[in-house]
């Protein structure tokens, strides 16, 4: 490395003259940053502001979507429920119906057995009044123990009937009685 002999003040050039514009003023400056600091910081609010209401809508909106997938969710097992519930109700309802009509078919034989006690309630009282006169035609008093005869004996046949009925009901609603039992089992 060589250094040049040439002299150092040929190689520098003249100082350039200070220039005559103004030189802008320091405030205008500062004043001029400020704004464009309080505009960065407002917009930078702004954008802040803007992402929390999209974060918390968009949280909302997620939040309503579960919300009515769960209560559809319920909505769906109230009405199965429902729906077993109305199953049950009108078997229920046609074994009480059948169970109404046994009853209804026994009060007729029930009531034929009450019309033959008040026979036989009748024919007794005659049958006594019969023999208690101080001479009791003997034909009157065999045709009306007769007449009991027959009523006691119509009796018994429709005594047996209402006790038929009776043990067809009792086992008709037995078998009745273990559906329904199956049918209320929880699941």
């Amino acid at each position: 490395m060589t250094i040049s002999d040439e002299p150092i003040a040929e190689s520098l050039e003249p100082a350039p003259e200070p220039s005559r514009e103004p030189e802008p003023e320091p405030e205008r400056r500062r004043r001029l940053r400020r704004v464009h600091v309080i505009a960065l910081v407002l917009a930078s609010l702004l954008f802040a502001g803007a992402l929390a209401f999209m974060l918390a809508s968009t949280s909302d909106r997620d939040s309503a979507a579960a919300d009515r997938r769960r209560e559809q969710h319920q909505l769906q097992v109230q009405r199965a429920a429902t729906a077993h519930a109305q199953e049950s109700l009108t078997a229920t309802r046609s074994d009480a119906t059948a169970a109404a009509s046994a009853f209804g078919d026994m009060l007729g034989p029930a009531q034929s057995l009450v019309d033959l006690s008040t026979q036989e309630v009748d024919a007794a009282r005659a049958t006594q009044q019969i023999g208690a006169t101080d001479d009791p035609p003997i034909d009157d008093y065999n045709a009306s123990i007769k007449h009991d005869n027959d009523l006691t004996v119509q009796f018994s046949a429709a005594s047996g009937a209402v006790h038929q009925k009776i043990d067809s009901i009792t086992r008709n609603l037995s078998g009745q009685n273990g559906r329904l039992a199956s049918q209320h089992r929880p699941r």
